[in-house]
């Protein structure tokens, strides 16, 4: 769904910034004074990125089922079973396990995110980008967006998510808290 642009089109002579009222060059995309940008962007929409979020959890399912499988082979290859283990060593597996599990996921959507999207993302057509000024939001705001993600999510009952239905900018609380903007590419 096509959303009306905030800014308008490059044209072919001189443009001022309707933000701070600057002259930017011929053909600029963005005001090189504020960062304003000056094309029309068609946003995300909130069903194309329910399907690409699905998309991420089917991929992360199964890299994390392959690496589950290769794990337990090594370790019937190395004869260490849960039941030769004393209880307290099986329970800091666990937990090394879960905490591996969730600096993996953690570092797939930073870093995903930091560098233009997820494989989701791209695989339907869009693109994460700095809100102002179009480029690559990069690790920190990557950082920042992945954690208001998930205090924004299950907490909250996915209201941080829903937020991009009825938001003029299809932007979620975790764009927001980033400064980005999901584009159809």
């Amino acid at each position: 769904m096509a959303v009306a642009p905030r800014t308008p089109a490059a044209s072919a002579g001189p443009t001022t910034c309707p933000a701070c009222l600057q002259t930017a060059p011929a053909g600029a995309r963005f005001c090189p004074n504020c960062g304003t940008g000056f094309t029309s962007l068609e946003y995300g929409s909130f069903g194309r990125r329910l399907v690409a979020y699905l998309l991420d959890y089917v991929i992360g399912f199964a890299v994390g089922f392959v690496l589950a499988i290769i794990g337990a082979v090594i370790i019937s290859i190395l004869g260490l079973t849960a039941e030769e283990q004393p209880e307290p060593e099986r329970s800091v597996e666990a937990a090394a396990f879960l905490g591996i599990w969730l600096l993996s996921a953690a570092g797939y959507h930073i870093l995903m995110n930091a560098y233009g999207g997820t494989l989701g993302k791209r695989v339907l057509g869009m693109r994460l980008q700095h809100a102002r000024s179009g480029e690559n939001i990069g690790l920190g705001r990557s950082f920042v967006r992945f954690i208001v993600s998930y205090a924004g999510g299950m907490p909250l009952f996915y209201l941080g998510y829903l937020w991009s239905i009825w938001d003029r900018d299809r932007q979620t609380w975790h764009d927001k808290a980033a400064g980005s903007v999901v584009v159809r590419s």
